[in-house]
């Protein structure tokens, strides 16, 4: 199992350089251009140019080469790959609708085209909240049940409901954060560990919350690779024909019966 996190940072679209950045380049070069021949102007020029790029520039520039081999290197890998091979590559974002990313090479990787599965772990219900708080503060050798025995201002059931919206990655992390090795051997100490649900609001707003609007597009774009979207327009395009057929045709009976109103009897 090959594991890559924040996978969209691997496949981060390329960015054309500007007009700007040409000009300055071929201006440090032309500044730093050898007036002579021989070795000491070679190493004043090279050395010229190396002092007019940016430190930083170029680490990120390094950076995104190096990152863009990689990925080409990993395409190619995942070209070869079959059910025989036993290989899986698992990539984790969440963020899989970013503009930033490269949608070609995503594709490539992780597209249901390309015999790719793309797994959606939507957040934590009510219920499954007040199971991971449990869990996390038992795994720190504390008893969720006698806390809430010996201590009123905890409730497993209160830190559920504060906590929608948040990752049960976020939830575990507030438990880190409050219930530290040291705090955790005071209470055990104690005869009655005191502990309350407000002792675990600072820690979680120091986490990742997840908004509505990210809510939303990670829901569009799960609509748009899955076919769902597409369904979806097809189904309203044939409900509006549906409903323009019945309109004409009641519009034709309409005016059949007035034409045979117009007409009188005659009499013999």
């Amino acid at each position: 199992i090959f594991y890559i996190d924040n996978v969209e940072q691997l496949f981060v679209a390329g960015k054309k350089k500007g007009g700007k950045k040409k000009g300055k380049k071929k201006k440090a070069k032309e500044e730093a251009a050898p007036t002579e021949d021989g070795d000491e102007a070679k190493n004043e020029h090279d050395a010229a140019l190396e002092e007019a790029l940016d430190p930083a520039e170029q680490a990120r520039k390094n950076e995104a080469e190096n990152l863009i081999k990689f990925r080409s290197h990993l395409l190619s890998i995942k070209a070869k790959l079959d059910v025989k091979t036993r290989v899986l590559i698992v990539g984790n974002t969440r963020v899989p609708f970013s503009s930033d990313i490269d949608k070609k090479d995503f594709g490539k990787m992780f597209g249901t085209n390309n015999n790719a599965k793309q797994v959606y772990t939507p957040l934590p219900n009510y219920l499954t909240r007040l199971l991971l708080w449990e869990q996390f503060i038992d795994e720190t050798g504390l008893n969720c049940q006698r806390l809430q025995q010996v201590n009123k201002r905890f409730s497993l059931s209160t830190l559920a409901k504060i906590s929608e919206g948040y990752s049960g990655g976020s939830i575990r992390q507030a438990v880190q954060l409050t219930l530290t090795e040291r705090r955790v051997a005071r209470m055990l100490a104690a005869p009655v560990p005191k502990l309350s649900v407000s002792d675990f609001v600072t820690a979680l707003s120091q986490t990742e919350f997840v908004y509505k609007g990210e809510l939303d597009a990670f829901q569009d774009y799960t609509d748009t690779v899955t076919g769902e979207k597409e369904r979806r327009a097809l189904q309203a395009q044939a409900a509006q024909a549906d409903a323009d057929d019945a309109a004409a045709a009641g519009k034709g009976k309409g005016k059949k019966k007035g034409k045979g109103k117009g007409k009188k009897k005659k009499g013999k």
